[in-house]
């Protein structure tokens, strides 16, 4: 619109209004500092960096809203901040000190005393209609979001009349409307779940809704404009859960919207233009209907698969894992076995991110290259606890199980090059060491095990028809792995089948998991063996991996895939996981195609005989609701994590 050379903060940069916010202030001319909560996620970052003038007027730092120095940090050398940042969980939690309260308030001060320290010209606070409804008898022993709301807004009111800071608040309605990140917001997860038949009418949330753009809009005309001052309210207009429930489906005959009561905001009354003071100011929103309109053409884009309703837990485990924060809190304890490694570290980080306790192990306690970074993961502090494992040690599994009602078994040694001494290099931890953990599991009262099998327990297998795509019903050729020497993938088949038989013998309740080649952002300071094949075709390695290369899978996908398995009842037996079939050959040309400037080398079309390339093999996975990141962004995100830690320039 015209050149604006101003720095600006926004704090919760990468979320739903942020990630608008910042879009919007980029192409007004602004220079952006926008917080994220973890730079190494590029679920966080991607979507920022894309934005048109990112690359030369937008800088991201790493927030945490309870560690002032790295607030201050993102402010420097602005002249306006701009805090979004704030956990929004609508569902119920188990700690809504910690959840909500803490974050939500101290997060809010901390913000603005480095703004007044730091001499920021203005603050634009975003509240939320949440600090303005439910009504007085609101039982406040239920539903935390609007008191997290409420209280920082007015402790900010409180902290800026003391010290003399410009501030301005925004208080929006339910945002909706297009997404940028890969994640969804709750208000468009209440849109979802609607259009999926939920019946929750949200009775001390729902006070209207509001277009992400809009929202974004008053920010930036509240900073501009020097006459705005105080609270307002950002809504289109004030109707019911109903009546917005009857306009979608009124826009939306085919999905399957639930009818509700007239009236399902007891005490509220309906208005047309009620943020008058927004509209005083030159605002002209969006109306009802197209704000229903580009939220559902949004969801449909990002492939959300309303209509499909095995989708629903997957979305909600998406968007909470993305978003940073819970949308619902599990009060339960969990063990992850090798919880220091690559899949380890990343299904540690998901159940943090969805609220259990987790038990994790490693090998040495004293090594700080297996437990750094696992304490450093948020939610680490209060729910973490780190426990020395030895797999031959059935005193040790016995003590990291104790109070856990399930287990996650990852730990078993991944050696695919050549080893001296399979029997106690490979074979003898894999085999008795899984037999240990499930007679831990059995005899603790464990709930449910997922056991980390592997597609080497699927090939090589030579006799395998060439005319079928594999899948769970195929088992690697153990006869042909020892004659090969071969005994990686001879590890994993045996420890299946083992884990197999035991929980046949014994009644407990085992799925397994058999991914794929696993890559994608590294957690750990060492990288995988997985890994290390992608390294060393970049630096020109011709091997080709023809008895271990089934297809590639993301690592984030491995790590939500155990716990979709973990918590959908209905799961039993083996899980493919893997984007697609395809030859190492394929990979190859993918990643010679993406990154020309390595040495890749150039293999035979058919580098793994016998083996039938196939889209979208893992059907038992999709039908729960899984979706897999595509075979270019696996790439993308593992060479710029290779980058990152410095294994290549």
């Amino acid at each position: 619109m015209s050149a604006i050379n101003e720095t600006v903060c926004v704090t919760g940069g990468s979320g739903f209004i942020g990630s608008w916010l910042v879009r919007l202030l980029l192409d007004r001319g602004y220079t952006v500092h926008a917080t994220v909560q973890n730079l190494q996620d590029d679920a966080e970052t991607k979507h920022l960096e894309a934005l048109e003038g990112a690359p030369a007027r937008l800088r991201l730092f790493q927030l945490n809203l309870l560690d002032p120095a790295s607030i201050v940090a993102a402010l420097r050398g602005a002249t306006g901040v701009f805090h979004l940042a704030s956990p929004c969980i609508v569902d119920r939690v188990h700690d809504p000190e910690a959840q909500l309260l803490e974050p939500a308030v101290k997060g809010t001060l901390n913000v603005l005393r480095a703004a007044h320290d730091g001499g920021v010209r203005r603050v634009v606070v975003t509240s939320s209609t949440s600090a303005i409804m439910p009504s007085p008898g609101w039982p406040t022993d239920v539903i935390w979001y609007p008191v997290s709301k409420t209280m920082a807004e007015k402790q900010a009111w409180d902290f800026a009349k003391e010290n003399g800071l410009d501030l301005v608040v925004v208080n929006p309605g339910a945002v909706m409307g297009p997404i940028i990140p890969p994640s969804i917001n709750a208000s468009m997860l209440i849109l979802l779940r609607l259009l999926q038949g939920c019946t929750e009418h949200y009775e001390d949330i729902y006070m209207g809704s509001v277009h992400v753009k809009d929202v974004a809009l008053a920010h930036i005309l509240l900073y501009e404009n020097p006459s705005a001052s105080g609270r307002h309210l950002c809504v289109e207009s004030i109707i019911h859960f109903s009546d917005f429930a009857s306009k979608v489906a009124e826009l939306y005959p085919d999905y399957n919207v639930s009818k509700f009561p007239k009236d399902t905001q007891p005490g509220l009354l309906r208005a047309q233009y009620p943020s008058k003071k927004l509209i005083n100011l030159g605002m002209q929103f969006v109306p009802i209907e197209q704000i229903i309109k580009d939220s559902v053409e949004s969801l449909k884009s990002k492939e959300a698969k309303i209509s499909v309703t095995a989708a629903i837990h997957s979305l909600l485990l998406l968007a909470s894992f993305s978003a940073g924060h819970n949308m619902s809190a599990i009060n339960e304890t969990v063990c992850v076995t090798g919880g220091s490694g690559f899949i380890g570290s990343w299904l540690v980080r998901l159940l943090l991110d969805r609220g259990y306790t987790v038990h994790a192990t490693v090998q040495n306690l004293q090594d700080d290259a297996e437990t750094k970074h696992l304490e450093a993961l948020e939610g680490a502090p209060a729910r973490l606890r780190l426990f020395q494992l030895n797999l031959l040690d059935p005193a040790s599994i016995v003590a990291v199980l104790r109070g856990a009602t399930g287990v996650f078994h990852l730990a078993s040694p991944c050696i695919v090059d050549r080893v001296h001494d399979p029997e106690a290099q490979l074979l003898e931890p894999a085999v008795k060491g899984t037999l240990n953990v499930l007679r831990a599991a059995h005899d603790g009262g464990v709930r449910r095990v997922v056991v980390t099998s592997s597609i080497s327990a699927i090939m090589p297998s030579p006799g395998w028809p060439t005319d079928v795509v594999k899948d769970e019903n195929c088992w690697t050729d153990l006869e042909y792995c020892r004659e090969n020497g071969i005994w990686y993938p001879a590890s994993k088949t045996m420890a299946e089948k083992q884990a197999w038989d035991f929980a046949k013998e014994n009644g407990l309740d085992l799925v397994v998991v058999n991914p794929g080649t696993v890559m994608g952002p590294i957690i750990p300071p060492s990288i995988n063996a997985s890994m290390l094949m992608l390294l060393r075709l970049l630096q020109g390695c011709t091997e080709h991996y023809e008895d271990f290369y089934m297809g590639s899978v993301h690592v984030k996908d491995v790590a939500l895939a155990h716990i979709l398995l973990y918590e959908n009842p209905s799961a039993s037996g083996r899980h493919l996981c893997v984007e697609s079939i395809i030859h190492f050959s394929d990979f190859a040309s993918k990643v010679a195609e993406l990154y020309p400037e390595y040495n890749v080398p150039k293999f035979p079309k058919d580098t793994q005989p016998g083996l039938l390339r196939a889209q979208y093999p893992s059907k038992k996975l999709i039908n729960l609701g899984m979706q897999f990141v595509p075979i270019e962004q696996i790439i993308k995100d593992s060479v710029e994590s290779l980058k990152s830690k410095g294994h290549i320039s």
